[in-house]
């Protein structure tokens, strides 16, 4: 009875001439199937959903997203019959529909058994590889390691006699395909199939007409890189990876050559150093040199992660004098990439070889034209300074720092401000005052808020990192200063200091520095804005005076009612919110 109204409800509903009404009821098939139970979605479910297969798009979609569920319902030993309804759709003209077939396919096979694989979803595969059309392959290739990682050698031999003729097939987006998942299938492929099938399938490719298909060599290159040395093969990496990656480097297509750049440092992991040095550092130069500008930044931000796998004499010989051309390249993304991949270089090359070789670099890129240049620079400066030494630091980067915390970009200015912190844990206190506490509070007058803003954060971080006593002899006496400036801004900025510090703070000290002589100094300002923000930045600090109700009692307390009393409307509603509990 509970079957005959459920299927009821649902079969008008998978006819009705409404899209909508369809799809809602193809996104609730799981809800029925479970209503059913197991017996009478296999028996009456499944072929019902037949009539679907001739739907639209939309339709298809959702059905093969939903197939992927019906192991819950049906149990994990009766997916087979799943395959009669997604190999159809494995066939359709959207590729939505197909990604969603091919991945319900890879999620129901998990529970077929090995004689399953062999007798239900190898036949399918073969339907799919030997059908007319691009799609029904296009779909086979994806769902081609299920099969070929689950079966003897022997049907793996016949396998990838398939794969082969995929790889050679005659429409581009078959190739595509092929060249796309053949890294799939070498994990699962024995050496001697890797030295003769496999790389008649990447000759293929390399010797391809469409640079979409060459490209994808080098992925395929690297998985057999990694297969090799897993299956202790490594040896074999010169014969077989190396011809493909001389083709790559070498392809008159820069779109094939991007790839190589992309994707360089992972495919020096994989071959290992010894083969690095020997055999890819020439190609690797060759990159950084490419007459396109796009290769030599993918290139460029490889850098520091392939001299990882090299000597350092032979990236001071071999790279260094690439690096000093590419600080003034005349393609600007190509100095950026070079500008955040090479601060990472110091720790490789160490205090006494970053200060030879690198330190000069660092600070020609300090300078570029292009505010990115310099921002890349000033967000891994920490990388350079823990290294160089407090010498260094004093002579040659507090010179550049101090030039850019004027800088025309606003952002270069921030990227400075938040550098600060991390200067002041290697410095002396004293020369940091000298030298850099002058920017630190000229931020708070700049003309972009933005930056004053940063300016007050960057007092708070200042605070934690050098201790309370730094805020009372240097700082405090400098936000007291600004709160008598004849700005109206630049008193805001006071106060935004002041709401910053105070959790950071002792009790006395905000009751005394920070509450009296900087926030309540202000409550009669002429600026309206500067006594409404009076009342935002005491709203910080009530919180943190509640063991102090005789100092909140006589001293708040008086301010809050004069800014209950305020002539300017915003100030006095604002006044009126509830500070504290009565």
């Amino acid at each position: 009875f509970k079957y005959c109204i459920a299927m009821d409800v649902l079969l008008p509903e998978l006819q009705h001439i409404d899209l909508q009404i369809r799809l809602n009821a193809v996104s609730n098939i799981g809800l029925f199937a479970k209503k059913l139970g197991k017996e009478e979605t296999l028996k009456s479910l499944l072929p019902a959903l037949q009539i679907l297969l001739s739907d639209e798009d939309e339709i298809l979609a959702a059905l093969a997203e939903q197939i992927s569920s019906f192991p819950d319902h049906i149990g994990t030993d009766n997916v087979v019959p799943l395959l009669e309804l997604l190999e159809p759709l494995c066939k359709a003209e959207e590729t939505v529909v197909r990604n969603k077939a091919t991945a319900s396919i890879e999620a129901i096979c998990k529970f077929f058994t090995d004689e399953q694989i062999q007798t239900s979803f190898v036949p399918m595969l073969k339907r799919l590889a030997s059908e007319e059309w691009f799609t029904p392959k296009s779909s086979a290739c994806r769902i081609f390691y299920i099969a070929f990682s689950r079966s003897p050698s022997e049907v793996q031999s016949d396998l990838i006699s398939i794969y082969k003729t995929l790889c050679s097939d005659e429409t581009p987006m078959v190739r595509r395909a092929a060249a796309t998942h053949l890294k799939s299938l070498i994990p699962f492929a024995p050496v001697s199939m890797m030295e003769e099938q496999i790389l008649d399938c990447v000759k293929s490719f390399d010797n391809d007409e469409q640079d979409s298909v060459r490209l994808l060599v080098v992925d395929i290159a690297i998985a057999i890189a990694k297969t090799l040395t897993e299956q202790n093969a490594a040896g074999l990496n010169k014969s077989i990876v190396e011809p493909l990656i001389t083709a790559c480097c070498q392809d008159k297509s820069w779109r094939v050559r991007f790839m190589v750049g992309t994707k360089f440092a992972e495919l020096a992991s994989a071959l290992g150093e010894e083969m690095t040095k020997d055999v890819l550092l020439p190609f690797f130069c060759g990159l950084l040199k490419d007459a396109e500008a796009e290769v030599r930044m993918v290139a460029a931000e490889q850098i520091s992660r392939v001299a990882e796998l090299l000597p350092l004499e032979t990236v001071i010989s071999e790279i260094l004098p690439i690096l000093k051309t590419l600080s003034v390249d005349e393609a600007q993304n190509v100095r950026e990439a070079m500008a955040a991949d090479i601060m990472l270089l110091a720790k490789q090359f160490g205090t006494q070889g970053t200060n030879d070789h690198l330190l000069d670099l660092f600070l020609h890129l300090l300078k570029d034209d292009v505010a990115e240049v310099r921002l890349n620079v000033i967000g891994k400066l920490d990388q350079v300074t823990s290294i160089i030494g407090i010498e260094h630091i004093s002579t040659h980067l507090i010179p550049a720092i101090v030039e850019l915390a004027e800088d025309q970009q606003w952002r270069v200015r921030q990227a400075v401000i938040a550098f600060m912190p991390r200067l002041a844990k290697q410095l002396d206190i004293q020369y940091f005052n000298d030298k850099l506490l002058p920017l630190c509070v000229g931020w708070l007058s700049d003309s972009v808020f933005r930056i004053r803003e940063k300016a007050a954060e960057n007092l708070m971080n200042l605070v934690s990192v050098l201790g309370v006593e730094y805020y009372t002899l240097s700082i405090h006496p400098q936000l007291s200063k600004i709160t008598k400036s004849s700005n109206y801004l630049y008193r805001m900025v006071a106060l935004f200091a002041a709401a910053k510090l105070a959790p950071i703070l002792p009790v006395e000290v905000v009751k005394t520095q920070l509450t009296e002589e900087l926030v309540l100094v202000l409550v009669d300002d002429v600026t309206a804005n500067v006594r409404l923000n009076v009342g935002a930045s005491l709203d910080v600090i009530l919180p943190l005076l509640e063991g102090e109700p005789e100092f909140v009692a006589s001293k708040i307390q008086p301010a809050l009612k004069k800014l209950g009393e305020d002539k300017d409307m915003d100030v006095k509603a604002y006044a009126a919110v509830p500070k504290v509990s009565s």
